[in-house]
């Protein structure tokens, strides 16, 4: 049951509301269970709400902030809720069908389990968004900021990636959408596709102030190949699974460049994805004064795609012989692998 107080300030209206807010900046409104269906709630803020098992159906809910509300089991099909701010909401079990949440913000906020079947999301901001076995069948997506979004178990179909004036395109799992939307109106994206199967070069190294100097210094001698440097830092190897963002860049790489120098702070995953990269040449560099002999290096030598370990007293040098020390013997590699390949299949 809400807070009998809360509610009857609530149901004076958006204005009284807010000016009640104002007035009592630390206290969490308690709504659970308020039923307002249709009602005008345009710009209100129900920040830290209790909204629990709220019917808001049908309600005007227009550029409102509900940023952290715990609308869990609410239900609000059909609700207006564009532009809203739902920062961090927790919207569990709720009922979003047909819902317009067209620019609202959803970052962090939680829709496990909830149903948004027909909800338009477009141009929505969902980064880090739970849509964890939420049902979002049938939802508008164009446009949507989707990064880190969890669609574990969640049911996807027939997504709209086109705007209500174009041809319907549909499909049916959300990061395809995004994908898929950007080759549909990019005419360059062919040209970005190419771009990172041929020009993508994986630098993998540990950044510190000291090597800072000399790792922009590496990349503009990767770029005066027409390259496209991608930098992998293990400065932070335990904050995830490190093979979850290597493994997707390493095999869209052209070559890997790994500074190998301090082996502690080099992840365990680096030594186990390298043998699955049989098309990818790796060349390895050491700083000779910090070399330590350690088992999985000496496996990872023998495969055909790795290159001799480059050693160097001096990163300064290493970085003016760049081409004939590093560039060169990779691309060499790479035509190698790509002809052995090619030998296989004829």
């Amino acid at each position: 049951m809400s807070n009998r107080e809360h509610l009857e300030v609530f149901l004076q209206g958006v204005e009284v509301w807010n000016q009640w807010r104002m007035e009592n900046p630390d206290v969490k409104p308690d709504l659970e269970g308020a039923n307002v269906r249709n009602a005008n709630l345009a710009g209100i803020d129900l920040i830290d709400a209790n909204m629990v098992r709220a019917n808001l159906s049908g309600a005007n809910l227009f550029r409102s902030y509900l940023s952290r509300a715990v609308l869990a089991q609410t239900n609000l099909s059909g609700a207006n809720l564009s532009s809203s701010d739902l920062f961090g909401a927790n919207i569990f079990q709720a009922n979003l069908s047909k819902t317009n949440l067209l620019g609202a913000n959803l970052i962090q906020a939680n829709l496990k389990k909830s149903k948004l079947n027909e909800a338009d999301l477009r141009y929505a901001q969902l980064i880090e968004t739970n849509f964890e076995e939420a049902s979002i069948s049938g939802c508008r997506i164009q446009g949507v900021s989707a990064w880190g979004v969890n669609l574990k178990g969640a049911i996807q179909k027939d997504l709209i990636i086109t705007h209500p004036n174009e041809p319907t395109v549909t499909v049916d799992n959300m990061n395809v959408g995004q994908l898929t939307q950007l080759m549909i109106h990019d005419k360059n994206m062919d040209n970005v596709i190419d771009s990172i199967s041929t020009q993508l070069v994986l630098i993998l190294c540990r950044v510190t102030p000291e090597s800072r100097g000399i790792l922009d210094r590496t990349k503009e001698e990767i770029r005066k190949k027409e390259y496209i440097p991608v930098v992998f830092n293990f400065d932070k190897p335990g904050s995830k699974n490190v093979s979850e963002t290597i493994f997707p860049l390493a095999r869209m790489a052209r070559f890997i460049i790994a500074d190998i120098s301090e082996p502690d702070s080099v992840p365990q995953e680096f030594f186990s994805l390298v043998p699955d990269l049989p098309s990818v040449p790796v060349q390895l560099i050491m700083e000779r004064s910090l070399i330590k002999e350690y088992s999985l290096l000496q496996e990872l030598v023998k495969h055909d795609w790795v290159l001799k370990i480059q050693r160097y007293d001096d990163p300064n040098d290493l970085v003016k012989s760049f081409q004939e020390l590093i560039i060169g013997p990779l691309e060499k590699k790479v035509e190698e692998l790509k002809n052995k390949r090619n030998g296989k299949q004829e």
